[in-house]
């Protein structure tokens, strides 16, 4: 990683996930940290998956259970907070759907 270590990463150092995605999770993203490093906690396209990592990283960290996670993307809200790009941004024509955290 390159530059300073993210403040999430510093703080949730050590601490690991318990959670098991079964065979074909492991077999992927075994030995990228991804249940122990905060931040390569979503390198798995399946959103869920990252939530529930999150989720439990810091509920071993703090004792606290989350109701939900968020994820946003800065480039894109950077761009849609602007006035001029809002053609670039429409409003979504369905609402999202949460997932419920197990």
């Amino acid at each position: 990683m390159l530059g300073k270590t993210p403040r999430f990463n510093r703080k949730l150092r050590g601490v690991a996930a318990n959670v098991d995605f079964g065979p074909d999770y492991h077999h992927l993203y075994d030995g990228a940290g991804t249940t122990t490093l905060f931040v390569n906690g979503n390198l798995s396209p399946h959103f869920p998956h990252a939530a529930q990592i999150w989720a439990s990283m810091w509920q071993k960290y703090s004792g606290q259970r989350v109701d939900g996670v968020i994820a946003v993307d800065p480039p894109r809200s950077a761009i849609c907070s602007r006035r001029r790009a809002r053609p670039l941004c429409p409003t979504p024509r369905r609402s999202v759907q949460p997932t419920p955290l197990p």
